[in-house]
């Protein structure tokens, strides 16, 4: 405790050799190759650069001399615990995460107007669930950060409000943060829009959540389809009116053919069916068409969003929400990545999932200590010499993640890693602190392609190899909210440019040449900016 820093005193609790034991070998490998010596203070300034206020509770098994806590999601006895060490509170761990089960929402409060094609696409849901179009399913696409989610549950907040839906409904999503930013949606339009004389409930079905109840007067479940799996099989559901299904283009998969019939909703479609609304960012697969019509074809081949835009294109609609400050005008560099070459074996199954590598290839390049350095490197130029703003860097791999960001909190650069395998509590707290822009960078692996709403990322940092245009789009959609969907002007797209030379898929990013500002007028290679030519 009395020891001087967080470092000395995470040494002399935990050791230097569980330390580096702790730490990844990637990072280690960084830091041996620095002109700075490796003493015991610099490994252990190292493990807090990794893991932060989790620090202590990763070292808990060298810890035992000192009688740790068993629990340590934010418990008394954890924040006694680290103080006796003379750590701070927040060492103690996060709360497990589990929200409450549902939140009740009346009363009015102002909301920004609707753009006028997303009141046009409104009154096309409202039509369908009126039943004046022939159809009881459809599909909504919308480019990443258009106002998907607002528009869906505005146009179902109306019917519900002016009695043409009684519910309950259904709101169907595949993660944690999709799910939320489905309840904090209707809480904000039912506040605005919604019927002030009556309540309405939104129950969380998802993350351990028990089964919700009803409801006083109007009820929305939002679910997992992982919980609605398994929920399915041990008890039963209320009739659902209306199924929403957030990034419908996953709804694809046999299991979620399988729930989607459990609730009603069969092939061929039956007149006495829930409504059914996907939406999606990505409607058509252009590498796979069977799969493009299954797609088109579970929505009733109903398009809501057909004849919307004067254009037809979608490169075009894009465009023109760009320069109408809806979407922001993206820059994009190029930084130089590696050669790499795949085993047969790899190949084989580089075959058969041809958007991602397979995860040992991906871990083997981010183990690449030249190509981390590089990326760690051209971004602190940047952010030396220009604005970078909140950052989004997807990583290859946890361990890349973790070292990414290591060494960005090295330099001084507030950065956390996220990856699938960070506590709820933990992930949540890292996403408030970095849309409070408390954190500058958020190094991720496996999370935040869908669903992840910070509309002032301003930078966002590929360094994984990504070869589908719509996995790519829906990665870099993070940084194109526009200024007047409370967004940023213009997003620095930064792409590491890898080279499997054994497969012969071009990286998805180098199709987009349309989408850098300018692109069409320079020409698809001068619109690139290597950094080794800056």
């Amino acid at each position: 405790r009395n020891r001087s820093g967080h470092a000395e005193r995470l040494l002399r609790a935990v050791g230097e050799t569980s330390l580096r034991k702790g730490l990844p070998p990637s990072l280690l490998k960084h830091l041996r190759q620095g002109n700075e010596a490796m003493t015991g203070v610099r490994v252990a300034e190292a493990a807090i650069a990794v893991f932060q206020t989790d620090t202590l509770h990763e070292y808990r098994d060298s810890l035992s001399k000192f009688d740790p806590p068993e629990r340590w999601a934010g418990s008394l006895r954890a924040v006694e615990f680290v103080e006796s060490l003379g750590f701070p509170p927040d060492w103690a761990g996060e709360p497990d995460g589990k929200r409450e089960p549902y939140v009740e929402v009346e009363g009015r409060v102002c909301l920004e107007p609707l753009h006028d094609y997303q009141e046009r696409i409104v009154a096309k849901v409202r039509a369908m669930l009126r039943g004046v179009a022939a159809a009881r399913r459809g599909m909504l696409s919308l480019p990443t950060g258009a106002g998907k989610t607002r528009i869906a549950v505005q146009a179902i907040v109306e019917a519900l409000a002016e009695g043409q839906l009684s519910g309950p409904v259904l709101w169907v999503a595949d993660r944690d943060e999709l799910c939320e930013q489905a309840v904090e949606a209707w809480r904000q339009v039912w506040s605005a829009k919604g019927a002030s004389e009556t309540v309405l409930r939104i129950s969380r079905l998802w993350g351990g959540q028990g089964a919700p109840g009803s409801a006083p007067d109007l009820h929305v479940i939002v679910a997992t389809i992982q919980t609605l799996r398994h929920r399915l099989s041990q008890q039963t559901l209320p009739d659902f009116e209306l199924i929403v299904v957030d990034e419908a283009h996953g709804s694809l998969a046999p299991s979620f053919t399988k729930v989607l019939a459990e609730l009603g909703l069969k092939h061929p479609s039956e007149p006495d069916e829930p409504f059914l609304l996907g939406l999606t960012a990505t409607p058509y697969r252009r590498d796979n068409r069977e799969e493009t019509r299954w797609l088109v074809n579970r929505y009733g081949k109903h398009r809501l969003d057909a004849g919307v835009f004067a254009a037809k294109d979608a490169q075009e609609i894009v465009a023109a929400l760009q320069q109408r400050k809806i979407l922001a005008h993206a820059d994009q560099a190029t930084l130089e990545g590696i050669e790499h070459w795949m085993t047969p074996e790899e190949r084989r199954k580089m075959e058969k999932t041809p958007h991602w590598l397979p995860e040992q290839v991906e871990r083997r390049i981010g183990q690449d200590r030249k190509r981390t350095k590089r990326i760690v490197d051209e971004f602190a130029r940047r952010r030396d010499r220009e604005t970078t703003g909140p950052t989004l860097i997807f990583a290859t791999s946890v361990e890349h993640a973790s070292t990414v960001s290591a060494l960005l909190n090295l330099r001084g650069i507030p950065s956390r890693a996220v990856s699938g395998k960070t506590n709820r509590g933990t992930r949540r707290r890292i996403v408030e602190e970095f849309r409070a822009e408390e954190i500058e960078v958020l190094v991720n692996y496996g999370v935040f392609r869908e669903g992840f709403d910070a509309p002032k990322t301003r930078t966002i940092i590929v360094a994984r190899p990504v070869y589908s245009p719509n996995l790519y789009f829906q990665m870099i959609g993070r940084g194109l909210r526009g200024e007047k969907n409370g967004g940023n002007e213009r997003c620095l797209i930064l792409n590491v440019e890898d080279n499997i030379v054994n497969f012969d898929r071009k990286l998805a990013f180098t199709g987009l040449d349309w989408l850098w500002a300018d692109g069409a007028r320079r020409g698809p290679r001068r619109s690139r900016d290597r950094a080794a030519e800056a």
